[in-house]
Order: structure tokens, then sequence, then C-alpha cells
């Protein structure tokens, strides 16, 4: 069972900055690149200990409880001839990003489609989630679980941020057509956008506003923090 989601949204980021979030960014997901290829290296490692005709299902088994993306790494493991015979993954299959350039990754959602893009040229981040459980898959892949990652440590400079908007089929029931909400904002920029959704103001905020603004919703979110609406 699953209902259907869908996020997507653009922060925009300064000559200075976009390298410094690309930097946080391919620093965290090729943590979880390489920690990924060490989970998958040691279950066909253990796979070989099993009697030759419960392999297959052990490896399913574990694949399944570690987390890892499940199909690359079956595909990865029984590679050979054999299909009983686990091989070790070869590291040019988790091969980590490089810190230059523009940056495109597909978000594997399961039933959908997802993207993720650091446009050099653009100086911009461009998300889009859309599927069945898109919201909560996307942000179970590696992709997402970096960018979260990344946001959370990246600090926001003026004329920077961005908002991320979600809709999904209870709001097809109950709002129609057109009924997008603000999932998470980031930078000045995002502040911006929420505070006019959420007010109506229209007249700009200051840096000193913003800052205080996410100074006062920190100490009031220090206990629990979505992982999908963040600052």
């Amino acid at each position: 069972m699953g209902h259907w989601f869908k996020e997507q949204g653009s922060l925009e980021f300064t000559k200075t900055g976009f390298p410094v979030f690309r930097k946080l960014f391919v620093g965290e997901i090729n943590k979880l690149i390489d920690q990924e290829f060490k989970t998958v290296t040691k279950i066909s490692e253990q796979a070989k200990s099993r009697p030759a005709n419960e392999r297959v299902g052990w490896v399913e088994d574990a694949l399944c409880r570690a987390g890892v993306d499940y199909w690359k790494a079956k595909q990865e493991i029984f590679r050979g001839a054999n299909p009983k015979n686990p091989l070790k993954p070869r590291a040019g299959t988790y091969k980590k990003l490089a810190n230059t350039g523009s940056i495109g990754l597909e978000v594997d959602v399961g039933e959908g489609d997802g993207y993720l893009r650091l446009d050099a040229s653009a100086l911009r981040l461009m998300w889009e989630v859309d599927g069945k459980n898109a919201i909560r898959n996307a942000y179970d892949h590696i992709a997402g679980k970096a960018m979260a990652a990344a946001l959370d440590k990246y600090e926001w400079k003026r004329g920077e941020g961005g908002v991320f908007y979600s809709r999904s089929e209870f709001d097809d029931e109950h709002l129609g057509p057109g009924g997008d909400s603000v999932s998470q904002w980031h930078g000045p920029l995002g502040y911006q956008s929420q505070r006019f959704a959420m007010t109506g103001k229209r007249t700009k905020p200051t840096f000193k506003e913003y800052k205080q603004h996410v100074a006062r919703s920190r100490r009031a979110t220090s206990m629990y923090r979505s992982p999908y609406s963040r600052f």
C-alpha cells in the first residue's frame, strides 16, 4: 500500500556559496557511497559461507535489512556466470562523486521518478520527486540523505535560499488543482516566501530578521526536527 506524493523546488546560491554547498553535498554522499560499498562487500563475503542453495535468499534478506540499493547490490554480487556464486562488488560500481562542475543524479523513489541537480552555471539546486510514497523514499535514498545532511550544515548567505513545495493525493481531494504547500524552506529567500505564504506580508525581510527567526525556530524545535522541514 502507498499513496502518491510529490515534492519539488529549487534553491539559489551566490557564486561563493555554491562551491561551499557542493563540497558539503559531495562529502556527505561520498561517505554514504563508501559505507554502502563496505556493507555490500561484507554481505558478499559472508554469503560464501552459506550452503550454495541458500546463498541467493540469504543475500536478498541481508540486503533488505542493510538498507542499501537492493537491485544495484544484488546485480553486482551475482553478476557472474554462476548465479549461486557471490562476487565482491567492484569499486567502479560504487564510484565516488567529484567536487567539480554540475552534478545530476537520479533519485530512486520506487514507483515513480526523481532527480537532483546541482547546476554550476545557474548556481542552483533543483529537486523533484514524484510517485507512490515518493517523499519518504527519496529521503531514504542516498541522494536525499546527502542533500538533507548538507542543507543542515550549510550557512545561508544574503540572496540565497528557496522553497520546496509538496503535494499528495489527499491534497487533490480537498484542495483541488494548484494546492501545493511549502514542505521546507531554506535561507533568506525561502524565509521571504514562507512569510508571505503565512502572513501575506510582501515586504522583504532583512537578513537580521531572517537570522533572528531561524534562531527562534531552532530553539522551539530543539527536541524534534522533521527530516522534511529544515532551515
